[in-house]
């Protein structure tokens, strides 16, 4: 059954190699749900993390994270640990080839109280140089006062 959760996520992305363009910050409510020995995460993205308009879900099966993105940005991305995988970033503007090279991936899932993702990686788009990224997710069930959110039908 799924869960009503806050989600906070945090970003991190570099502008050039060795430079920091700064950090992007979420916290809205989300969805959570386990199925499969599968745990998701589904929350609306924002004017904040510049994607409004797109449902984000974030897949964790053991030690490997994958995020769909779709609406006004449609994307698939997988990140495994030593790994590197292609796609693309659909937008209105067209499309955006990206590599992903996975360095870390860290999970700690408690369905009772919530859990932490966090993954480090280093992205290419159309033949940039490979820049690192990293993103934090932490969720709660309950409101960020502490009180329990309602199970959803």
């Amino acid at each position: 059954m799924p869960r009503k959760v806050w989600i906070k996520v945090k970003g991190t992305q570099a502008s050039a190699p060795g430079e920091y363009a700064g950090d992007v910050e979420l916290l809205t409510e989300g969805m959570y749900r386990r199925r499969n020995g599968m745990h998701y995460l589904t929350y609306d993205e924002s004017e904040v993390t510049g994607m409004a308009g797109t449902t984000t879900t974030i897949k964790v099966t053991g030690g490997s994270v994958s995020i769909q993105r779709t609406g006004a940005i449609n994307a698939q991305l997988q990140f495994e640990p030593g790994k590197s995988y292609s796609s693309r970033y659909e937008t209105g503007y067209g499309f955006i080839s990206m590599n992903t090279h996975t360095n870390k991936v860290r999970v700690d899932i408690n369905e009772r109280s919530g859990g932490d993702i966090s993954v480090e990686y280093c992205v290419e788009m159309d033949g940039t140089p490979c820049l690192d990224n990293k993103f934090d997710i932490n969720f709660m069930f309950g409101t960020p006062t502490g009180k329990m959110l309602p199970a959803s039908n």
